[in-house]
């Protein structure tokens, strides 16, 4: 019969993976009752999970598969925890007895590790099932398809669907990680467990593909906002989108973009291009002329056009027309624009033509409340508004979905399928109120197939 892990080492792994991510903050008084009554909770089942596994490794004749490092482990972790139990007992208010057993918790949670590639065989994370193909209702041309309905309007009154980061769809867990600059904190909880081979780049490759679909893709099902995070690639020496992990090169999502735009010339495209990890003036340089090189430049509406009394201004308050009547198709959004050498620039719109209001929140609850209180404030119709209707993840959400008798999420694409729907419905709740709905951004925009045309249609209104 091939070994299993006990299910008391089961549990003890899930705790360690659920401690190491709680993201305890100093205290800077009297500790409430509640933090202390969690710590203490926290330490007990931990240890008590450790000493139990220790038993059943041995009663069971299991030692043998274990690496005796893990099996002193154990025993170390429940006698520490007895410690700290007594240490807090008692002195629920100290706020350095509290801070002081904190920070042995955490060194003892850091000290389960395996930098020299043991092998130890910790119970292994159940990872999600592949995220099937993504099924979605073409829409390339929905913007001429409305002709005279969606003319008269301004650009900012437009209600476009839009993807985060949307260069992501051909991350796996064989992509590499992008590098300083942007990646997120939870990788370095990730990198710190005692995991084998590729397992590891499984869990980030799973929380760092936000989208289903390549840029050619996106844009047939409808999607006309689309957030380039662009790094460079030290290997290549060349630009790719990235999140966490490298995801489709900038060359292929532009020639993608070309294709597209060559085939539907009356589909208005906005991208918001924010170099993250961009080493130099000269490598800002390079990236912007990419940006204006070839037949993709001859369709980019710079925010003006002609000299003198013949000049032309666009801004987000231009109104669709005058935009097709320029013969411009794509408006590119480049952050760091002061750092663009003058040959460059003028192709560009600055940053401060878009109010891109990140809610950087793990809370459902406190996403609705931030977008449709951005919207309500929305006031005067001046910029490009994007409601980014998308939950960021830390290092306590992907514990959860590791550890085993815990809710969670495994992926952002299982966020995906609890958030999307609800932004969908949201947008028509919101524009149902007269509110200034425009751009919405989201992840994994096709596990809700109504979310494009429902969008799309809210322009009919």
């Amino acid at each position: 019969m091939p070994f299993q892990p006990t299910a008391h080492a089961a549990y003890c792994w899930s705790a360690i993976l659920y401690l190491s991510a709680i993201p305890w903050e100093e205290p800077a008084g009297p500790v409430p009752v509640s933090t202390v009554a969690t710590l203490e909770s926290q330490i007990l089942l931990v240890s008590n999970g450790c000493r139990q596994a220790r038993a059943d490794i041995h009663a069971m004749g299991h030692d043998r598969h274990y690496n005796p490092a893990y099996l002193v482990l154990l025993e170390t972790f429940w006698n520490q925890a007895q410690v700290l139990m007594v240490g807090i007992a008692g002195k629920r208010t100290d706020s350095g007895v509290v801070r002081t057993a904190m920070s042995a918790l955490g060194l003892l949670v850091g000290s389960v590790r395996d930098p020299f590639n043991m092998n130890i065989p910790f119970p292994l994370p159940v990872f999600p099932p592949t995220p099937p193909e993504p099924q979605f209702t073409p829409q390339p041309q929905w913007m001429q398809d409305m002709g005279t309905r969606l003319a008269g309007r301004m650009l900012c009154q437009v209600v476009m669907p839009g993807t985060h980061d949307s260069g992501t769809f051909p991350i796996n867990h064989g992509s590499v990680i992008s590098g300083e600059g942007d990646v997120p904190s939870w990788v370095d909880f990730v990198r710190a467990l005692p995991l084998a081979g590729d397992i590891a780049g499984k869990i980030v490759a799973n929380w760092a593909r936000t989208q289903g679909l390549s840029i050619a893709r996106q844009l047939e099902a409808g999607i006309r906002f689309l957030d380039f995070r662009v790094v460079e690639n030290g290997s290549s020496n060349d630009f790719w989108l990235a999140h966490t992990m490298y995801g489709v090169s900038l060359a292929d999502a532009l020639s993608d973009l070309t294709k597209f735009m060559a085939a539907h010339p009356k589909e208005i495209i906005i991208i918001n291009v924010a170099p993250k990890r961009v080493s130099s003036i000269n490598s800002i340089d390079s990236l912007a002329s990419k940006l204006i090189a070839g037949e993709l430049g001859n369709r980019i509406l710079p925010p003006s056009i002609g000299l003198g009394k013949d000049m032309k201004i666009y801004a987000p308050q231009s109104t669709i027309q005058s935009i097709w009547e320029a013969d411009r198709q794509l408006i590119v959004i480049f952050e760091k624009l002061d750092q663009v050498d003058n040959a460059y620039k003028d192709a560009f719109w600055d940053s401060s033509n878009l109010n891109d209001y990140w809610p950087n929140t793990t809370d459902i609850k406190r996403l609705q409340d931030d977008l449709h209180g951005n919207l309500v404030a929305r006031t005067t119709l001046d910029k490009l508004f994007v409601s980014q209707g998308v939950l960021t993840p830390n290092a306590k959400m992907i514990a959860n979905g590791l550890a085993v008798g815990l809710a969670g999420p495994q992926s952002l694409y299982q966020l995906g399928q609890s958030v999307t729907p609800k932004v969908a419905q949201w947008s028509k709740t919101w524009a149902a109120e007269k509110l200034n709905l425009s751009i919405v951004m989201v992840d994994w925009f096709t596990v809700e197939q109504n979310f494009v045309p429902d969008l799309i249609a809210l322009n009919q209104k």
